[in-house]
């Protein structure tokens, strides 16, 4: 199934009040003509890694840092996803840049060999994941194999993280703002664009870093990949929906 929503929620978050953010991005797209899919109590590296293979929207609640975020499980081995890792030329068996790797096998999406999707967006509510690590975002490994079939660079594809510590109270509105509204149609840009300059404490309110800063600012809301990245409708290239038109660029 290529158009699937894959969502994961620390099973400890629904204890607070807000913070079951899978279960609003599984709302958010529901009608949406994909194929839903989350979890809370059962997720460890293999359950992410199976599901790589059909990724198409993305999103993960959990804890985390510029390099990794947990997962459910209770195995060691298991309880950490990495974005990048790569220890003396072996490549970790739980890290997105390896199971993206397995997952796409060789060419490129939609002509690569095992037919599998790339991820076309991803939401990471983890503390940190949108902060740079030795000058890089390292979760753009999200987006492998960053081109297409077509040569385009992740054409339609993008991750939006936090680069700084988020709260699990405010799970559910962090979807409100970017997932609910790409779930409309709107573009990733617009979606970061709508939230900095209305976040308030009266309208669904995240805050990074300390309950008395509001995420008001381009900088507080990491975008990785195509700004014009859309869920629903139809890409054009540009923030402005056209229904009669499919955008690419011809070279």
């Amino acid at each position: 199934m290529k158009n699937s929503v894959i969502a994961f929620n620390l099973s400890e978050f629904l204890a607070y009040a807000g913070g079951n953010g899978a279960g609003h991005v599984i709302s958010a797209m529901t009608g949406k003509n994909y194929s839903l899919y989350s979890n809370y109590f059962s997720w460890n590296g293999d359950t992410i890694a199976g599901k790589l293979t059909t990724p198409g929207v993305w999103y993960v609640n959990s804890h985390g840092n510029p390099q990794l975020h947990y997962t459910n499980a209770a195995e060691p081995e298991q309880h950490l996803f990495w974005a990048v890792f790569n220890d003396g030329g072996a490549d970790h068996p739980y890290s997105y840049d390896y199971k993206r790797f397995l997952a796409n096998g060789f060419n490129f999406p939609p002509f690569n060999d095992t037919g599998n999707p790339y991820v076309a967006f991803a939401q990471l509510d983890n503390c940190n994941n949108g902060t740079p690590y030795n000058n890089g975002l390292l979760f753009e490994s999200l987006l492998f194999p960053f081109f297409d079939g077509y040569g385009e660079l992740e054409q339609d594809q993008a991750v939006i993280a936090w680069p700084g510590i988020t709260f699990i109270g405010e799970s559910q509105n962090l979807v409100w703002w970017i997932t609910g509204h790409m779930a409309s149609g709107w573009t990733a840009a617009y979606c970061r664009f709508f939230l900095v300059g209305n976040n308030s404490d009266e309208n669904h309110p995240v805050h990074l870093n300390d309950k008395t800063n509001l995420i008001d600012s381009i900088g507080e809301c990491t975008l990785i990949g195509d700004p014009f990245t859309r869920v629903k409708g139809v890409y054009t290239h540009t923030v402005i929906p056209n229904t009669l038109f499919w955008w690419r660029h011809l070279n």
